[in-house]
């Protein structure tokens, strides 16, 4: 069965953040999370808007696609702590496998 790439990539992402130490010690892992709607609790990471993008085929009968996903990041205690969730968060995402 095939799922989409973008529920593929936010599952992915999901899970790469709530085991990396650095995110979770400033976000708790039921606030990472799929959403469009401002969240009732913070801090919170929320994935939104993703899209994908159709680029055609490869040799060996593969598909090529270009995903891209919104990250929000709300922090009620700051700007310097939303910046340093946005630092941990890419930090996680620059070593995902």
């Amino acid at each position: 069965m095939m799922i989409e790439p973008s529920v593929s990539l936010q599952t992915a992402l999901r899970a790469t953040l709530i085991s990396d130490p650095a995110v979770t010690a400033l976000v708790q892992p039921e606030r990472i999370r799929s959403g469009s709607t401002r969240p009732d609790r913070f801090a919170c990471v929320m994935m939104g808007h993703a899209q994908t993008q159709y680029l055609g085929r490869a040799s060996g009968d593969q598909h090529l696609a270009r995903v891209t996903l919104d990250l929000h990041v709300w922090a009620i205690e700051g700007a310097d702590t939303a910046k340093a969730i946005g630092f941990a968060v890419s930090r996680a995402v620059i070593a995902m496998p």
